[in-house]
């Protein structure tokens, strides 16, 4: 996937960009999975309750292990961070000397 959206960028952040949305459409396809493998009549409403589901169970699916926390941002009511101290993904990408600046965790956001 690395290289197959390398091939195609023109820098840094159109490669980063592409990986984004590459983490964006798996991360759609994985939790409509998950959904529809879960409680029927059960969907969660409730902000923190997805982020919830987020960080404990979809990251489960994904990385095999639960994210290290979720907190609540100090500036805004309404934002939350997800933290991954040792990213999974980050592990298996080796990255070229001419793209040292790249994020190999960039897929793992979405758009």
């Amino acid at each position: 996937m690395l290289q197959y959206a390398q091939k195609r960028a023109n820098g840094i952040q159109d490669l980063e960009k592409r990986l984004s949305d590459f983490g964006y459409r798996v991360g759609i396809r994985v939790l409509e999975l998950q959904v529809a493998r879960g409680k029927p009549n059960r969907r969660e409403n409730r902000v923190l309750g997805i982020l919830y589901f987020i960080h404990s169970n979809m990251w489960k699916v994904l990385f095999e292990k639960q994210a290290d926390s979720l907190e609540k941002g100090t500036e805004n009511d309404d934002e939350y961070m997800i933290s991954d101290n040792e990213p999974q993904i980050s592990k298996f990408i080796s990255i070229p000397k001419e793209l040292s600046v790249l994020n190999a965790a960039c897929s793992l956001l979405g758009s």
